[in-house]
């Protein structure tokens, strides 16, 4: 495992624990309005992590097969 697929777990990590409280404070109205947004951000930072890694992974196979159902497409 490569040092930014570790980072990539980490924050996805982070994100769910963090997605509770998140949600808590949605649900009592309690969550500022910075920190939604700043909530929001580390969201897009980490879709943005995940994008990067499989653009930087396509075409890598571990261990599988293409399905039928690939080849059509």
């Amino acid at each position: 495992m490569v040092r930014e697929d570790e980072e990539v777990l980490l924050a996805l990590s982070r994100i769910n624990i963090d997605s509770g409280i998140f949600a808590l404070g949605v649900l009592e109205n309690s969550i500022s309005r910075d920190d939604q947004i700043a909530f929001g951000h580390r969201l897009v930072d980490l879709a943005e992590a995940i994008r990067e890694r499989a653009l930087r992974t396509a075409g890598l196979v571990i261990d599988g097969s293409v399905s039928e159902d690939a080849r059509a497409q």
